[in-house]
This record gives C-alpha cells, sequence and structure tokens, in this order.
C-alpha cells in the first residue's frame, strides 16, 4: 500500500491515498525519539550514531551491500529484533524484522538529492 511517511525531530505523519494523514507527535515517547535519532543515523550516514545503538554486520556483494543492525538499545530492543538495510549507492531496502515475528520491510526508490521541493517541504508542515 503506497504511503508518504515524513519524519521530523518530534513528529511522524503518515500520508495515504485519498490525502488523509496521520499525526503522531513525539511528547515524552521514549521510543519516538530513539527511533528518530536512529533513522536520522541511517540517512545521514552518522556511523558513530549507529556503532552507539547495534551491533553491525556488514556485507559486499559486488556493486551491491547488506547492513544487519541489531539493537543495543533497551527501548528499541523491545520491539526490533533485527533491521536489515540494503543498496549500492543508496539505501534500497530497510528491513525491520519484529520481536513478535512480524516484519515491515520499506522499498526506497527515486532517489532525489538537493533541495527540497515546494510539494516536499509541504510534506513537512505540522498541523
Amino acid at each position: 500500500m503506497p504511503s508518504t511517511l515524513t519524519l521530523g525531530r518530534d513528529f511522524i505523519i503518515q500520508s495515504r491515498g485519498g490525502g488523509r494523514r496521520t499525526v503522531i507527535p513525539a511528547h515524552e515517547n521514549e521510543t519516538f525519539l530513539r527511533m528518530a535519532d536512529i533513522t536520522s543515523a541511517m540517512f545521514t550516514g552518522n556511523a558513530q550514531g549507529l556503532i552507539d545503538n547495534f551491533d553491525i554486520y556488514y556485507l559486499i556483494d559486488g556493486d551491491s551491500w547488506e547492513m544487519g543492525l541489531v539493537p543495543l538499545d533497551r527501548t528499541v530492543n523491545s520491539f526490533a529484533a533485527r533491521i536489515i538495510m540494503k543498496g549500492d549507492t543508496v539505501i534500497r531496502t530497510i528491513q525491520i524484522m519484529e520481536r513478535n515475528g512480524d516484519s515491515t520491510r520499506y522499498t526506497l526508490s527515486n532517489h532525489s538529492f538537493g533541495e527540497l521541493t515546494s510539494n516536499e517541504q509541504a510534506l513537512f508542515a505540522y498541523p
């Protein structure tokens, strides 16, 4: 099901078809705050942020790579058993293996870099 997930420092906004938006504020939610920090470390290449929070393995196969993250932080470890990221020059997939046996897979495509467009900036509009 296509959706857009916007992660701010203190909120998450999920936008789905038909213009439906769900806003989740951080307001003293330790799990959210930890996940926001960790997600930021993943996407910005903050190696120290990952090293501080995970046991890590890294595999390279030609132009592709895979990084496995096993949470050390008890807040993250309470629901995520493992996070697996795969990519090449960019992150292509993120799979979160949950403690209860479920998993969530994010597929990232149409990467672009530089200034946000006005449509992208609108995604961060916190109601």
